[in-house]
């Protein structure tokens, strides 16, 4: 069996000339919009995983935070805030902007080694709290989109198969004219 793929040359051509819509070609074609589709989902997903990190990340730090209504008082307090600030900071990839952004907050925090009036604690909480509604939006967005292209996937998939199932019948169809 030969494949007669459509060049690029004549891509645009596409439905003026009808001798390139062969079966293999359509088939070629359907493989490389899955190939597409697949590696759309797989970013996505990889998207989501990191998505999961960066809510735990953030998440620990907020459940510090509200651990503290008031300011952190004492050294011992602060270095608890300490560690899961850098604990969150550090499970995130480098060159993650959530990442670039706890890192920003914790240096924003650093010089007042835990000396915050409450309104200042307060607002520093909402911040954080803020991040996480934005990675929380994210991850819905991408959600939405992950949906949408596994139904074009398996748009795809039901033309691919459809058009197999008609080459397959067109096939039986001559050979039981042969006979004949």
């Amino acid at each position: 069996m030969s494949i007669n793929a459509i060049s690029s040359s004549n891509a645009a051509d596409l439905y003026s000339n009808t001798a390139n819509l062969t079966p293999d070609g359509l088939l070629i074609y359907c493989q490389s919009a899955l190939g597409s589709l697949d590696s759309d989902v797989k970013s996505l997903l990889n998207e989501q995983t990191l998505n999961l990190a960066r809510k735990s990340a953030i998440s620990n730090c907020e459940n510090v935070m509200k651990k503290y209504a008031d300011v952190p008082n004492g050294a011992a307090e602060w270095a608890e805030y300490d560690k899961a600030f850098h604990d969150s900071i550090n499970s995130l990839p480098p060159g993650d902007p959530v990442r670039d952004q706890l890192q920003a907050k914790w240096d924003e925090a650093l010089p007042k080694n835990g000396h915050f009036s409450k309104e200042e604690w307060a607002g520093f909480t909402g911040e954080i709290h803020s991040i996480l509604e934005n990675v929380n939006g994210n991850a819905e967005i991408n959600m939405i989109q992950l949906q949408s292209l596994m139904s074009q996937r398996q748009t795809a998939v039901n033309l691919s198969t459809n058009l197999m199932q008609k080459c397959d019948e067109g096939t039986k169809a001559i050979v039981n004219n042969m006979g004949r």
